[in-house]
């Protein structure tokens, strides 16, 4: 996908989703299984909701912390950044499947 072209932080895989809190040694069980880049239990909910009702969805996960790095403050502190990143993201995907563009 060359929407994230410009910014090599920015990657495109596979992630893990569900619906509960996952601790430390849940995480590496799920990264020793699926090898994903990221696991998460917010995604699962629209992930269901779009599957239930056979919506097709792609997913822009956009990640603020990390198990090293957490908490209020890292999320402030990445936050905006973070959200500026995916609506770039988000732009020139769909910038890259409309056909009529304004």
């Amino acid at each position: 996908m060359e929407s994230n072209a410009h910014d090599p932080s920015v990657v495109v895989g596979r992630m893990a989703t569900g619906e509960k809190f996952i601790d430390n040694h849940g995480r590496e069980d799920i990264i020793a299984s699926y090898n994903p880049l990221c696991v998460d239990m917010e995604t699962a909910s629209i992930v269901h909701v779009c599957y239930i009702n056979r919506i097709p969805f792609s997913t822009i996960r956009t990640i603020s912390d990390t198990p090293k790095e957490s908490g209020n403050e890292v999320f402030e502190k990445n936050c905006q950044c973070a959200g500026k990143k995916s609506v770039i993201v988000l732009r020139r995907y769909l910038d890259s499947i409309l056909i009529i563009k304004p």
